[in-house]
């Protein structure tokens, strides 16, 4: 997994599947599953808990642990949520957060239930995402909407197979299926159809290949009030314009993505980010694994790292394996 920080270059942290496990375990053996980073700190859930990494130092600043450990994390500027196996959502308040990078603090008085399934559809929670006062989470049985207020509100569909999900600055969201890309417009009453479907081999997505990661901007189309849809799959990277219905698709062979493999496990963009604008982020999985930054204006590589190959920030991956993907805009 790796977290970039893209204003001057400067800023980078690859982080292997071994690394910053909870500390008090930390000889033990232990799987990264999610990241998610915000100014000061990176936000690490693994088999075994939580990690704080502050970003200057790269170092371990605070954890939780857990015994069945976390399975997603998202943040906004005020609360981390986190995802469990088998008991729902649970919330840190950040303000509750203190560290040293020098005596890591045991932050799991922190930990609060947030809800489970009495207003979930499952306790089993896969994935959560979301923008500023709402989030949207994948289960294993369903995915769901909440509203993050006093009086907020929980709106669902059940599904099965619902593996990732994504809730733009927007009133739609999307989350994937083995069988392709749903997009809900609009988060305030349950649903049972999608109003967008993109089917694997139907259209823009390749056929008999998954979906493993998805990024959306909103507004971003080159006709007004559309977005533009990033997608990781196991055979390359695919940009979709959904009011033109133009899309790009990049591999390796195309010389714009770095390394040699095209499955492709993680994306993030820039929050302007089109088919012809702003910056695209691509990570890969599997022999010839690479980091690769692409200019979508000149359609040009102009960063990229891999593991025997150094970017602009004088880096190299660690391990052939980047799971996720989070970007963090410098000032």
């Amino acid at each position: 997994m790796a977290q970039w920080e893209d204003s001057n270059l400067s800023q980078w942290i690859d982080i292997e599947d071994s690394q910053w496990l909870p500390y008090v375990e930390a000889s033990a053996s232990g799987t990264l599953r999610q990241i998610w980073s915000d100014s000061d700190y990176v936000y690490a859930v693994t088999t075994l808990g939580l990690n704080v990494i502050e970003i200057e130092s790269e170092s371990l600043y605070a954890y939780a642990e857990r015994t069945d450990g976390f399975t997603t994390v998202w943040a906004n500027d005020t609360q981390m949520f986190l995802g469990t196996s088998n008991n729902g959502i649970k919330v840190i308040n950040k303000s509750c957060i203190t560290g040293d990078i020098g005596s890591p603090h045991d932050i799991v008085s922190c930990v609060d239930d947030y809800l489970n399934d009495t207003h979930l559809t499952s306790n089993e929670i896969r994935y959560i995402h979301g923008y500023d006062d709402r989030f949207v989470c994948c289960t294993d049985i369903g995915v769901d909407v909440v509203k993050l207020e006093v009086l907020g509100y929980v709106n669902y569909t059940t599904i099965s197979g619902a593996l990732k999900c994504f809730m733009t600055s927007g009133q739609s969201f999307y989350y994937t299926t083995i069988s392709g890309i749903n997009r809900v417009d609009g988060y305030k009453s349950d649903w049972t159809t999608p109003d967008v479907v993109y089917t694997t081999g139907g259209g823009w997505l390749p056929a008999d290949e998954e979906v493993q990661d998805i990024f959306a901007t909103t507004n971003t189309s080159s006709i007004d009030g559309y977005n533009t849809v990033f997608a990781a799959t196991t055979s390359g990277a695919y940009v979709y314009d959904e009011g033109t219905n133009g899309y790009n698709v990049y591999l390796t062979s195309s010389g714009i993505l770095a390394g040699s493999s095209d499955n492709i496990t993680a994306v993030w963009a820039d929050l302007d980010a089109g088919l012809d604008k702003s910056n695209f982020y691509v990570a890969s999985a599997g022999v010839g694994a690479a980091l690769s930054a692409i200019d979508m204006a000149t359609q040009s590589l102009f960063d990229s790292y891999t593991k025997h190959l150094k970017g602009v920030s004088d880096e190299t991956l660690n391990a052939e394996g980047i799971e996720d993907l989070n970007v963090v805009s410098g000032s």
